[in-house]
């Protein structure tokens, strides 16, 4: 069991606040004076684990809600979530959201170190234009992982992506609920 005076982060592989995760947001300014706001995923959950959590070992820690959030938020670390196009002007051309879902945990050999695998990807993109004027023409892109093409099924075993779906402007694409764009192995958007 781990009591209050073992934990000094000393096992950490990265000490505490030692690691530059890089900006939350960026803007790109081209010639002409158009803006391009980029905003990343920073790894904080907003959050601190409970005391029980952090006395108690690796089930209580793992079973604690405050901890699969930042989890969940420290294994996508980096990844562009948002991106907002202007106009010199600043009025708003195009957006951009990104979601990513995380697959199961492997805690490895060191649970307490924070070097966790697991298999993040993105999981749909949302594209919303605005064609010179207020409303917004957004198209819808998701990405699955499994032979069933549904949101909550089993992933992969090799984390192929399997199928993409294609939604325009939240309305059924042609007619149909949705759109399969490929079946079987395709190129996989944000991989690292």
């Amino acid at each position: 069991m781990v009591t209050a005076t073992s934990i000094k982060l000393t096992w950490l592989a990265i000490p505490e606040h030692k690691e530059f995760r890089g900006h939350s947001w960026r803007v790109e300014t081209d010639p002409t004076g158009a803006r391009t706001k980029r905003s990343f995923v920073q790894g904080n959950a907003g959050c601190v684990p409970g005391t029980a959590a952090r006395t108690q070992g690796h089930a209580a820690i793992v079973a604690d809600s405050c901890f699969q959030q930042l989890l969940r938020q420290e294994l996508l670390k980096g990844r562009e979530y948002a991106v907002e196009q202007q106009t010199s002007g600043g009025l708003i051309l195009a957006t951009t959201g990104t979601s990513y879902e995380v697959g199961p945990v492997d805690y490895t050999w060191a649970p307490l170190s924070g070097l966790w695998r697991a298999f993040s990807y993105t999981s749909a993109v949302d594209e919303t234009a605005w064609e010179g004027g207020s409303t917004p023409s957004t198209k819808r892109t998701e990405y699955f992982y499994n032979f069933g093409c549904s949101w909550g099924g089993s992933l992969e075993a090799y984390g192929r992506l399997n199928c993409v779906k294609e939604f325009e402007r939240g309305y059924p694409f042609r007619g149909m609920d949705w759109r399969v764009i490929s079946e079987g192995p395709v190129e996989q958007p944000n991989r690292r």
